[in-house]
């Protein structure tokens, strides 16, 4: 596209019968050719919207991906924070003999909830 833009004024493309100088004329024409000038504008104008297009995907494509990984991070962290709330509760609850109350949070979620803010254990987020 370059090339076709500016002109070559170069000593060896004007070198009768080289291939450079070849190229360069028909370039000279293609630019003095009205209907040319237009597809080549029109080339030009569709080359730029496919470059915007490869440039919404590939954004769209990173934040896709970016979700993702944080998702996973997100899960990981959750999955360690909730292993840590568990012993800690479980600790506590051992600590204070209540082992009905161990065996009641292992098998049901809102006993375990429940004990978790009796002892301040519940996450805040």
């Amino acid at each position: 596209m370059k090339y076709v833009k500016e002109p070559r004024t170069s000593p060896a493309i004007q070198k009768k019968g080289s291939y450079e100088a070849s190229v360069e004329r028909q370039v000279e024409r293609i630019k003095r050719d009205r209907e040319m000038e237009a597809q080549y504008m029109m080339l030009e104008e569709m080359l730029k919207d496919e470059r915007e297009a490869g440039r919404k995907e590939g954004h769209e494509t990173g934040r896709n991906e970016g979700l993702k990984i944080g998702r996973l991070e997100g899960e990981k962290i959750g999955e360690q924070r909730g292993g840590k709330q568990s012993l800690e509760l479980a600790n506590e609850l051992v600590s204070r003999g209540r082992y009905g109350d161990l065996k009641r949070c292992l098998e049901d979620e809102i006993c375990r909830v429940k004990l978790l803010e009796e002892f301040g254990l519940k996450s805040k987020e």
